[in-house]
């Protein structure tokens, strides 16, 4: 935020009409009220889920502004890993001084570099800092006696750097999904950019409020080519960083179809016969995984009809429950078949 200074001489107040007058002091007064309610705008909604990570460090932290030791007890402190937010903290006032204990959050055991922000209450302002610190699980950095101390320089200007942005695949005639490059831009104070792209020879691109659209210049092509995204600040220094995206067609394949494979059925201890999947499949694509979920029968089966038999002259009673997988199979109008050498003798209807 810009500071604003309004000043009017005597010499000049002596030449403007009474009611012009009240107009600009009103006007003063005003600004003056707007930029007081801007100072008591609160502070930015940041919060961490630990959840999320599987390691963590502590941190003792005390923040300067200009050099000069800052108590306000309504500025925050931000830890940042690019532009992840890795943790956050209010001061706890310790003997008159601001303290910031933090816990910050990594999925890397040690060595992962973090950046600090800090909103600077009477400004109403989010300010990058250029201390760092490197994440080392279960460590402690800082103490009461020597806190880490941070320092804004409001005047401070932090170049921006861009993440790796993920290779993207698609078939032939299915279009690339659009990507947001506000989600790989790290901007530690948060000034204006502007984004241009070079695609290369195969493919055509553009930037739309920070969203890229990627797509082959012919329908017809395969292979792989980049696109490459640059963004420059919209200041005074203009700085800029850039990255490389890579972007692969590949010949369109419909999906994967299977052809009806044969039933077979067995006696308890008997083993089903081996079959090769990729008999009964259909599919054009480099590649194809197999899986396999075992299930009971549901749906419907055509009755077969078997004809009630008259009993033998050696005959035998037997008392069944079938189950599948533990789980009793029997419902109205279900039957259950006898055989012997896939001849049928005897069939039941369930009581």
């Amino acid at each position: 935020m810009r500071r604003i200074n309004v000043s009017i001489s005597l010499g000049l107040l002596r030449l403007i009409p009474t009611s012009a007058i009240k107009t600009v002091l009103l006007t003063a007064v005003l600004l003056q009220a707007a930029l007081l309610a801007r100072a008591a705008a609160p502070p930015p909604g940041w919060s961490v889920n630990a959840a999320n990570f599987q390691f963590n460090e502590s941190l003792i932290i005390r923040l300067r502004y200009n050099n000069i030791p800052t108590n306000n007890n309504t500025n925050v402190v931000g830890v940042f890993a690019g532009s992840e937010l890795r943790g956050v903290a209010s001061p706890t006032i310790v003997n008159g001084q601001a303290y910031y204990f933090i816990t910050a959050y990594s999925n890397t055991f040690c060595g992962e570099n973090l950046q600090f922000r800090a909103y600077y209450a009477p400004n109403d302002q989010v300010y990058a800092v250029s201390e760092t610190n490197v994440f080392c699980h279960n460590s402690t950095t800082g103490t009461l006696n020597q806190p880490l101390w941070l320092n804004i320089d409001p005047n401070a200007d932090f170049p921006v750097s861009l993440n790796a942005i993920p290779a993207d695949t698609t078939l032939r005639t299915i279009p690339f999904g659009t990507v947001n490059l506000a989600d790989y831009l790290v901007s530690p104070d948060g000034d204006p950019v502007a984004w241009s792209v070079q695609p290369g020879a195969n493919l055509s691109a553009s930037v739309t409020n920070g969203v890229l659209t990627v797509n082959p210049v012919s329908s017809s092509w395969t292979g792989t080519d980049t696109v490459r995204i640059t963004v420059t600040e919209n200041t005074p220094n203009h700085f800029s960083a850039t990255v490389t995206a890579y972007f692969t067609v590949l010949p369109f394949y419909a999906a994967p179809q299977f052809a009806a494979i044969p039933p077979q059925s067995i006696y308890q201890g008997g083993s089903f016969t081996n079959f090769d999947l990729d008999n009964y499949l259909t599919y054009s694509g480099p590649c194809r995984a197999f899986g396999i979920q075992s299930q009971a029968f549901s749906g419907a089966a055509a009755n077969p009809f078997w004809p009630a038999l008259p009993p033998g002259a050696q005959s035998m009673h037997l008392v069944v429950r079938p189950l599948f997988a533990e789980i009793q199979l029997a419902g109205t109008g279900s039957e259950l078949a006898a055989f012997v050498n896939n001849t049928l003798v005897g069939k039941a209807s369930p009581s």
